[in-house]
């Protein structure tokens, strides 16, 4: 819920003739909803953020999206989300010149992980190394579900970007749009279960670097 402030103060004039004068005056001071929608439309033109807009109004408003996919037999949930566009549960890799790239360079980044796999002192010199997942959504992925993050809203955690620099520059050199970024790993024989991230404006990728053979 987002409310309207106010900041209120009392100016006191000199005394004139032996009064003294006193203004009280109220300021109105605008809501976080009010001041990022601001933000951004100083920032971008109207009709260029329009649909941004809509979809902040609805987070602000608490309005939740459910939509089936494709085939009818997974319900997505979002809580932040783009009326109008299409739930897919597979996206192909020739769609993204981005995917095309990384997966060529996959061999890059999965030596680079378990050369660093094999460091004692990984933990120390990175940033909550193999962090457990902290939020509900997130353990319903799988058991045992860790992370080591790279990148985070857009942000490169510092440490571990530069621990992990080979992939990194791979990113950045094939223009991965990416938000987040993180290798993740798992207890043999698990998986992942079917999810959607609470959004739907936010495309997910998966890049294999150990596989079972027969998958």
């Amino acid at each position: 819920m987002y409310n309207l402030g106010f900041l209120s103060g009392v100016i006191h004039h000199q005394p004139r003739n032996g009064i003294r004068r006193v203004c009280h005056v109220v300021a109105a001071v605008p809501s976080m909803s009010e001041y990022v929608e601001d933000q951004v439309l100083r920032k971008f033109d109207t009709g260029d953020v329009e649909r941004v807009i809509k979809s902040w109004h609805a987070a602000r408003d608490g309005e939740v999206l459910e939509s089936f996919d494709e085939d009818g037999s997974v319900l997505q949930q979002a809580g932040s989300f783009i009326a109008g566009l299409d739930a897919r549960n597979w996206h192909e890799v020739d769609e993204y010149q981005w995917a095309q790239g990384l997966e060529k360079d996959f061999e890059v980044i999965r030596d680079e992980l378990e050369k660093c796999m094999k460091q004692k002192s990984l933990e120390k010199r990175g940033n909550n190394i193999w962090a457990t997942a902290v939020k509900e959504e997130a353990m319903a992925y799988g058991p045992d579900w860790r992370t080591l993050v790279l990148q985070d809203r857009g942000v490169w955690e510092p440490k571990n970007s530069k621990i992990f620099k080979n992939t990194v520059k791979i990113l950045k050199k094939h223009k991965v749009p990416s938000s987040e970024v993180f290798f993740a790993r798992q207890s043999p024989k698990t998986g992942i279960k079917p999810h959607t991230d609470n959004t739907n404006f936010t495309l997910t990728a998966h890049l294999s670097l150990r596989v079972p053979k027969d998958k």
